[in-house]
């Protein structure tokens, strides 16, 4: 049904492609020095006024990557990159629901 509707407005080929994963490149930021955006989006105020994620899961598993990040083994990479993984999705939401639902186009983000 959503793919006969999708058809009004975008290209056929468009509407009825295969489904794809929706994941932001992680690799495209650093969640142990992060920018202005990155620093906005993940912060308590962000978070909280988002309304979809816990703070507290989040700010843990921040401090859980700067752990991470000063043990410079191989066997923690599997835990970082998960961690990495789970961060970049919250990410991405954040930056879909500021996009399109508070409609601020990052005008706030320093």
């Amino acid at each position: 049904l959503l793919r006969k509707v999708a058809e009004k407005w975008l290209p056929k080929a468009t509407a009825w492609r295969r489904k794809a994963m929706f994941r932001a490149p992680f690799e495209s930021f650093s969640f142990s020095k992060p920018s202005g955006y990155v620093e906005f989006l993940l912060s308590k105020e962000c978070i909280d006024k988002t309304m979809i994620f816990d703070y507290a899961k989040i700010s843990k598993a921040l401090q859980d990557l700067r752990t991470l990040d000063s043990i410079k083994m191989q066997r923690v990479l599997p835990r970082k990159r998960c961690i990495e993984i789970g961060l970049a999705s919250v990410l991405s939401i954040q930056c879909w629901h500021y996009t399109f639902i508070v409609k601020s186009a990052f005008s706030a983000i320093p």
